[in-house]
């Protein structure tokens, strides 16, 4: 039979994210009152090792030192879509925090998430982009604010584009990205009384997301 192979669990621990000293020392307690590990030991077997992460799962949320991920899992928490009752603790590397996974646009669009649901707004036209940046987007907003996805460079008809204005509470014209001016010249010069329209002059969602939150007053 093949000897199982024995892993550090001091590096076991920094690998799945508990490397802040806080951190490691919650995560070897709750191992020992898991049965999984004993005080004094320094190895573990690798046949653990999933069992050592579920088990740190099931007690413990990371988190980066960002507010608003802060925010963003006490709001998860209560709506039911993350585990509530873990003890959050410090994540050295952002790539480990459970909401932005160090992600800047993540950590962009929850700062224009809870503006855009102060103010009710909920019904945004997006006027170019990549199809790749738009799909991002998309998965960013979580359904909690319903998204027009206009492409600037299919053909865009005027008739199109206004039922689009009045369905929408916000226009947001993408500059600097695949934007034919023949498509947002449709929505950028809309006549008054319509929704507010924001001009985003560089590419990248969190440029586009801290132009919303600018224009909340963030």
């Amino acid at each position: 039979m093949a000897r199982e192979e024995a892993l550090e669990i001091g590096e076991l621990l920094v690998e799945l994210g508990y490397g802040h000293r806080k951190a490691s020392k919650a995560a070897r307690a709750a191992l020992c009152d898991a049965g999984l590990t004993h005080p004094g030991k320094s190895a573990i077997s690798s046949a653990k090792r999933e069992m050592v992460a579920e088990a740190l799962r099931a007690r413990f949320v990371l988190l980066c030192g960002q507010k608003e991920c802060r925010s963003e899992y006490k709001d998860r928490s209560r709506g039911g879509e993350a585990l509530a009752g873990r003890k959050v603790l410090p994540s050295l590397e952002a790539r480990h925090c459970e909401v932005c996974g160090g992600s800047n646009n993540a950590r962009s669009a929850q700062r224009m998430l809870r503006l855009l649901e102060a103010q009710g707004i909920r019904r945004i036209i997006v006027v170019g982009g990549s199809p790749a940046s738009r799909e991002e987007l998309l998965a960013l907003m979580k359904g909690k604010v319903s998204l027009r996805l206009v492409s600037g460079t299919d053909r865009r008809t005027r008739e199109e584009a206004q039922r689009d204005l009045e369905w929408a509470e916000l226009v947001v014209v993408w500059g600097a990205t695949q934007l034919d001016h023949k498509v947002s010249n449709l929505y950028a010069r809309h006549g008054p009384g319509g929704a507010p329209v924001i001009l985003v002059r560089r590419r990248g969602i969190a440029a586009l997301s801290d132009e919303i939150t600018r224009h909340c007053g963030g």
